[in-house]
Parts: C-alpha cells; structure tokens; sequence
C-alpha cells in the first residue's frame, strides 16, 4: 500500500541519512533512463554470501556499532521491510543499509531482523543528531528542503512522531530525583487494603480509581498515614480500571 514512485524513498533515505551526519545509505540520486525516472545509487563493493547474522555472530564491537545505529535509522525512517541481505560491509569495514524504499509510511510498518538491540540505550551523540535533524526538518529549513520535497505532509508528520518517541526522557528520570528531594518516607500497602480503598471512593465519593491511585487513600484508611486533628488531602488520580479489578473491590462491601 505505499504510494507510486519508491524511488523517491530511497532518495529521501538517503537525504534523511546525511541529515543526521550517519553514513549509513550510499550516495542515491534520481536519474532518468530509458524505462523512466527512478533512482541510482553507489556500488558497494561486498561479498554478497555475508548478511546480517553473519556479521552479528562476529561478536566485533566496532561492527556492533554500527548495526545499533542501523537499528535506529530503521527506527526513525519505519523501515518495513530490513532484511539480513540488505546490509552490506565494504572493504574497510563499514556496513551500509541499501533497499530502502519501503520506507517513511505514515503508518507503523517496521519489519526488520535487527532486533538482537532492543532496549540498548542510545548514545547521547546519536540523540544530539536525531535532534538536530529532526528540528531542521521540523522548521523547514533549507538544508531539509531535498528530503522533505520526496515525501508528503503526513509521512513527514509521523517521522518527526517517531523522531520525538526516541528521543522522549526515560520516565523516572525527572521526577524520581524531585520525589527523593521533596517527598518523606514511603509507606506499604496490600492489594486487599487498596481494593478496599477502591470500594470507600466508589461508595462514599461515587469516585472511580485505579489501583494505583488508591494507594495513598488506602494509606489514609488503614491508619498507617497519620491523619489524626490534621487536614490532609489525598490525592486519587487515575480511571484506568478493567471490570474484573473494579467488580472485585466493589463485591468486598457487600462481603
């Protein structure tokens, strides 16, 4: 289902790779022959018995890089169709991606054998360039003009989505230093003691709360936050609740 004219997504593969500083794709223009206008692209010299799987199995951690970073343009560009052919090591080493033009699909497609990286953390170099590049093309600058002309409106959309989904803070890493500065000790609740408190807001408050925003109420309810001649807010955040959890604390009043 990708629209006609693939050659305009290995083109923008290519273009999408110099913005981001990352030889990965080999130098690909467009050219006119005589079946019509598609795309070439640079010769790398290789040894076609030798694919992906062969070079992970090398266990070399300069060749581990670069596949990782493979992984990452395959991220960013919603490669659907990576195969372990697809990756080529030249003569001095370096692994470059080519059949890139199922590519840059408005919808998530990615179809890849490149998943032995999965959850590896991205180096803060590689975020720098990914930032980079996605602001140049985010703000329409020149030098994103010969990528973003290749494709239309919305798969430059979902690329910039895809571009901020990489690049969003790891949770935790805000707000767990703030919790340590400014918050007092923790207190521990029961599944019952949080079902139960699920039950009190639902029947005194008519609230619906999940379980994990009834832990501190739970707290409050049990005595173990002291409440006592204090006024002491408690905050319920959260509906996310499936009908088997919530008929289950509900069913414990009438027990």
């Amino acid at each position: 289902d990708f629209p006609d004219g693939l050659y305009e997504r290995e083109i923008a593969a290519y273009e999408w790779a110099r913005l981001l500083g990352w030889d990965v794709v080999p130098p690909t223009v467009e050219r006119h022959g005589p079946h019509g206008v598609g795309s070439l692209q640079l010769f790398i010299t290789h040894d076609p018995e030798e694919h992906y799987f062969d070079l992970r199995e090398r266990d070399d951690e300069a060749l581990d890089v670069q596949l990782a970073r493979i992984a990452v343009f395959d991220l960013t560009t919603n490669n659907a169709d990576r195969k372990a052919g697809h990756l080529l090591l030249d003569p001095a080493g370096h692994v470059w991606g080519i059949d890139n033009g199922l590519s840059f699909h408005a919808q998530r497609k990615l179809r890849t054998v490149i998943w032995d990286y999965a959850e590896t953390e991205l180096p803060a170099v590689w975020q720098a360039d990914l930032r980079r590049a996605r602001d140049l093309v985010a703000t329409g600058d020149a030098a994103a003009a010969a990528f973003c002309a290749r494709l239309a409106e919305r798969e430059i959309a979902a690329l910039l989505r895809r571009c901020d989904a990489l690049l969003a803070p790891t949770p935790g890493d805000v707000t767990f230093p703030l919790a340590q500065k400014v918050l007092g000790p923790g207190l521990v609740v029961t599944d019952d003691e949080v079902l139960d408190a699920m039950e009190t807001a639902f029947r005194e408050y008519k609230l619906v709360v999940e379980p994990g925003g009834a832990v501190a109420l739970a707290a409050a309810l049990t005595g173990k936050l002291p409440v006592k001649r204090r006024a002491v807010a408690v905050v319920c955040s959260g509906g996310n609740v499936d009908h088997a959890t919530f008929a289950r604390a509900l069913a414990r009043h009438r027990a």
